[in-house]
């Protein structure tokens, strides 16, 4: 993520070195209140906190990703149990944008995202804590 206020810092450009190499999408942020952007060749232009842009973020980010998947190319998936588990994963979060956008309540979405979480925990061997459920529904008032 980019911040689109600053412009392209050198912190920025040491990061990029060392991704270079990995299929990476960039994002700017704050596209709103700035416009200090560097193309850079895979760019998307968002606003957190208006919205804009995000629906285009969404689709970029499930065309890189789509293809990986079903491919089973994803660099980081190293067996096939994996795999099945990225496409848990991926259900899951499918899931829960359909309740989403269908409104329903948050506590119940929750479960979705909740199982995700579990299911990336099988892959990863790190343990989410409870606190990033909370954190992610902080802003919403779940259960009413």
């Amino acid at each position: 993520m980019l911040d689109a206020t600053t412009g392209f810092t050198k912190e920025d450009e040491y990061i990029l070195d060392i991704i270079k190499d990995s299929n990476v999408l960039y994002v700017w942020n704050k596209v709103d209140i700035g416009d200090k952007i560097t193309n850079l060749g895979n760019d998307v232009k968002i606003s957190a906190s208006t919205g804009e842009g995000m629906r285009e973020l969404e689709k970029r980010i499930i065309e890189m990703v789509n293809p990986l998947i079903r491919d089973g190319e994803l660099s980081h998936i190293t067996s096939k149990r994996q795999l099945e588990y990225i496409k848990k994963v991926k259900f899951h979060i499918d899931k829960a944008i359909i309740a989403l956008r269908s409104k329903i309540p948050l506590d119940v979405v929750s479960i979705d995202i909740n199982e995700s979480l579990s299911l990336l925990d099988e892959i990863t061997g790190k343990s989410f804590r409870e606190d990033l459920i909370d954190n992610i529904f902080s802003k919403f008032c779940v259960g009413k």
